[in-house]
């Protein structure tokens, strides 16, 4: 361990994620100054040391060992009761809390305490039982609780909590065992939440009456839940109380949901719904009205057919509409008329890809905010109309794998400055631009394979500096291939390991990494930080739901896993998230090789010092994960910490030393 104890005038301490073993040191308590201690290791075990207890200026403390044995607390937490400062406390897999609640007493007396999390320290209903004679109160300062990854069952937890608590803003449940009905009284909590955590539990429908009079509810996440009726009934018995004001967030995704789409105006806040990944059926009915609130409707991967209601096209504020995965069968032109009311000016991101859509592509430029156009994998067919034009904000646009025809020129694209993904493959169309046009866009992902080029080699490809994606196979190309384009290409490169995969830019990928500690994980950051893109860290065991908000938060375009866990990504890939998966092992399905190379063949990339190279993630334990954003000094600085002697490369001065003579 390093000698952290000298370091009296030391405030802020983060020892976050690291592979440290042994016991949490003693000496820490010395540290007389320190506000901030983030202390959640993967093999940290033993006793959390009283010595703690020292830190009475402390306002925010996490401890956790994730592997090897845990750690624990003894002596009741005695030492708990002099963190008066105390305002965020995380206790993650914590071996032995089950046994006794003397240590929930000590912080419940904590006066400043607006944060606490109990994740996955095994608490069951024997710990409510084993405390219920106790009169716990927590300060009405406690605003956040989090109760996932633990092992409750009985909906008694909501009475428990209610009574220990009189301000809760948020309460997070996930990943218990949680089933059947629960009373509806929740004393003053039902005054005050405004955040319920649910999903991942075994919920049925007929328990929604439970949360129906917490006036204040503004999200409601239950997904991964044992719901098996019809959606209107569902929607129905959630409507009856006052929530039907409140709610903001509704996620009743990867259920079992039957039925359609009903009628949900009498949500009057609603802003967002996820209803994919259930086994919605049977056409829309035309008089279905959205809340004139809601921004996001997800209802992908079910299997609605026909087409989408006129109605739709009249909530304007929506901003994203994923339909995707679905068998809607009527024509494109159709359906975009039927989004064509205010929807039109509000739209961002439009998914209908992977559907049974005919027709031909419609004029798509009175879509005045869109910027994202998934349409792939459908039956679109027909001629393209040299007259139509698409919004001058697109960022995205993919049409692959349909059988449209017809010719595209630089007319269409005219003002798509935006423009950074283009996929045309696998359909019969042909690209002719004037001999010296300039296109306004600079791509990063360009696929045009199947589409007619040729013969001459395109010479607007010349104008293309940032694309780290390109396919122009099968594409009636009869040239030499031009000298220019060879010497650009190695500027699109870094290793071998990383060419097939990434851009060369922070700004243009980041790369997620969802992989055990093993060499593979050093040679993806290492490749990535070779070609100034950005890695995003997380952990093996994130569930499905937990990597999506990171993935969500991070934009990656690259996740590199190992083939065991694919099945989490799958969903993401065909929802929102445009990203490719790379596996250390053998690839499954749609899954890229992790390529071999040769450090020798990485292109020099210019790299700020100030530029970001990691993107690493909280764990999640104080409501949900955040990303702190590192950059290549702070890393190498970090580093040259350790190293001792004169070093070259620390990014130190005297005025950043707490003192100049330790």
């Amino acid at each position: 361990m390093l000698p952290f104890g000298n370091l009296y005038k030391l405030q802020h301490l983060d020892l976050w994620h690291n592979f440290l073993e042994a016991n949490i040191p003693s000496f820490l308590g010395n540290l007389s100054q320190l506000q901030h201690l983030p202390l959640s290791c993967y093999y940290f075990e033993g006793n959390i040391p009283s010595q703690l207890g020292n830190l009475t200026k402390l306002e925010q403390l996490y401890l956790g060992g994730y592997l090897g044995g845990g750690i624990k607390i003894e002596d009741g937490g005695q030492w708990l009761s002099n963190l008066l400062s105390l305002t965020h406390f995380s206790l993650v897999s914590i071996s032995n809390l089950d046994r006794s609640y003397s240590w929930l007493k000590m912080i419940a007396k904590l006066p400043e305490l607006s944060e606490l999390s109990l994740v996955g320290c095994s608490l069951s209903d024997h710990f409510i039982l084993l405390s219920k004679p106790s009169k716990l109160n927590f300060s009405t300062s406690l605003s956040v609780l989090d109760l996932s990854q633990n092992t409750f069952t009985s909906p008694m937890v909501f009475q428990w909590v209610s009574n220990i608590t009189s301000n809760l803003f948020e309460l997070d449940l996930s990943a218990n065992h949680l089933e059947g009905f629960t009373s509806s009284d929740f004393g003053t909590v039902k005054n005050s939440l405004r955040h319920l955590d649910l999903s991942s539990n075994n919920f049925k429908a007929k328990d929604l009456k439970s949360f129906t009079n917490i006036c204040t509810l503004h999200s409601l996440y239950l997904s991964s839940n044992k719901f098996t009726e019809d959606l209107p009934s569902i929607l129905s018995n959630l409507s009856r109380g006052c929530v039907r004001h409140s709610l903001q967030k509704l996620d009743l995704s990867s259920n079992h949901i039957t039925g359609t789409l009903s009628d949900i105006s009498v949500f009057s806040s609603l802003k967002t719904l996820f209803l994919q990944t259930n086994r919605l059926s049977g056409r829309i009915p035309e008089g279905v009205k959205l809340p004139s609130t809601l921004e996001d409707l997800s209802i992908s991967e079910n299997f609605f057919k026909g087409g989408i209601p006129k109605s739709f096209g009249n909530a304007c504020a929506l901003h994203s509409f994923d339909m995707s995965g679905n068998n809607l069968n009527v024509e494109l032109p159709t359906i975009i008329s039927h989004l064509s009311g205010c929807a039109r000016y509000s739209l961002q991101e439009l998914y209908l890809h992977m559907n049974k859509i005919i027709g031909t592509l419609p004029d798509f430029s009175t879509f005045t905010s869109l910027k994202v156009l998934y349409l792939s994998e459908n039956k679109l067919n027909g001629e393209i109309h040299k007259d139509i034009q698409f919004p001058h904000q697109l960022e995205e646009l993919d049409v692959h794998s349909n059988s449209l025809k017809g010719v595209l020129s630089d007319y269409h694209f005219t003002n798509m400055s935006k423009l950074h993904v283009l996929d045309l493959s696998d359909n019969s169309l042909a690209l002719t631009f004037t001999q010296n046009w300039v296109p306004p866009f600079r791509l990063f992902t360009i696929k045009l394979r199947s589409c007619n080029l040729g013969p001459a080699f395109p010479k607007w490809l010349q104008t293309q500096n940032k694309y780290f994606y390109i396919d122009i196979s099968k594409a009636a190309i009869s040239d030499i291939v031009p000298k220019w384009f060879w010497a650009k290409l190695p500027l699109q490169q870094g290793s071998k390991i990383a060419n097939p995969l990434l851009p060369p830019r922070a700004s243009l990928c980041n790369s997620l990494s969802l992989l055990p500690n093993s060499p593979e994980f050093v040679f993806t950051f290492m490749a990535v930080s070779m070609l100034g893109a950005v890695a995003t860290t997380t952990n093996p065991s994130y569930t499905a739901a937990e990597l999506a908000k990171q993935l969500d938060v991070s934009n990656a375009k690259l996740v590199v896993t190992l083939s065991t866990h694919v099945h989490k990504l799958n969903n993401q890939q065909a929802q929102h998230h445009f990203f490719k998966v790379a596996t250390v092992d053998d690839p499954p399905e749609n899954c890229w090789a992790f390529p071999e190379g040769d450090e020798s063949e990485v292109s020099e990339v210019e790299i700020s010092v100030e530029d970001t190279v990691a993107l690493p993630f909280s764990s999640g334990t104080t409501r949900l994960a955040k990303g702190v954003i590192l950059t290549h000094k702070s890393l190498v600085t970090s580093v040259a910490q350790q190293i001792e002697g004169e070093n070259p490369h620390m990014y130190l001065k005297e005025e950043d030393v707490a003192d100049p003579e330790v």
